[in-house]
């Protein structure tokens, strides 16, 4: 196997990953999901705007318009072409507004992009 075969083999199991997460949930298309993230986010920001040290940076960043996970990243390498899983990344915004919402306490244990492989010398 070569090395962008194991880089597409670590995205394909991500995927599976995020897939197996979100079958668990009812479906809620990503703008929605980014709408309810983004509304909850506002009010906790809006609500705690006398007392600024009481505001999480995480409302901060989603104040000032930054959802996670909510767009692919600018980034075009070829690991980042081969290796960013799309679906893992839909299964982690979904988590963030469980998170917020109190259905969940816990993030996702796996990532959004394939690790590189490392390279046997000898292959």
């Amino acid at each position: 196997m070569d090395y962008f075969d194991k880089i597409t083999e670590q995205c394909d199991l991500l995927n599976e990953q995020g897939r197996a997460y979100l079958d668990r949930l009812p479906f809620i298309n990503n703008e929605e999901v980014c709408e309810r993230i983004f509304r909850i986010a506002r009010k906790i920001f809006e609500d705690g705007r006398e007392s600024r040290d009481a505001i999480p940076e995480w409302i901060e960043v989603i104040a000032n318009g930054y959802i996670p996970y909510s767009a692919p990243p600018k980034n075009g390498s070829l690991h980042y072409s081969l290796g960013w899983a799309i679906v893992s990344q839909d299964a982690h915004l979904r988590n963030t507004l469980e998170r917020i919402e109190g259905r969940e306490t816990t993030k996702l244990n796996f990532g959004v992009l394939a690790p590189l492989p490392e390279i046997d010398e000898e292959e």
